[in-house]
C-alpha cells in the first residue's frame, strides 16, 4: 500500500472518528430536547378527554425520563458546554410543551 493511500485512510479514520463521536454531555442535552419535542407533541394530540388523560399519564413516564438523563448529566465535565450547545433548542420545545399543556389544561379542565 502506498504511502499516500494510507495517510489518506488515517486522516479518513480520524475524521470519521471525531465527527461521529458526541459527548456523552451533548448526547444527554440533546435528549432533554428530544423529550421536551416528545411532551409537545403528547400534549398537542391531546384532543378529547380520553386523549387528555392518556397525555397524563404519559407525562409521569416521560417526567422521569427527564428525570434520569439530567441526573446523568449533572456533575459531567462538560455539562455547560453541552446545554449551552442546546440551549435555543431546548428553550424552543419547552415553550412548545408549555403553550400545548396550557391548551390542553385549559380545554379540559375548565369544563
Amino acid at each position: 500500500m502506498s504511502k499516500s493511500i494510507r495517510n489518506a485512510c488515517l486522516i479518513l479514520a480520524l475524521a470519521v472518528l471525531v465527527v461521529g463521536c458526541a459527548s456523552q454531555e451533548e448526547k444527554l442535552a440533546k435528549q432533554q430536547v428530544d423529550i421536551y419535542k416528545r411532551m409537545a407533541e403528547v400534549w398537542e394530540q391531546a384532543t378529547d378527554e380520553a386523549g387528555f388523560n392518556t397525555a397524563k399519564g404519559e407525562m409521569v413516564t416521560l417526567s422521569q425520563r427527564m428525570n434520569a438523563v439530567q441526573k446523568q448529566l449533572q456533575g459531567l465535565p462538560g455539562q455547560t458546554e453541552a446545554l449551552d450547545k442546546y440551549k435555543e433548542e431546548r428553550e424552543a420545545a419547552m415553550q412548545r410543551m408549555a403553550i400545548a399543556k396550557e391548551a390542553a389544561t385549559k380545554k379540559f379542565l375548565s369544563k
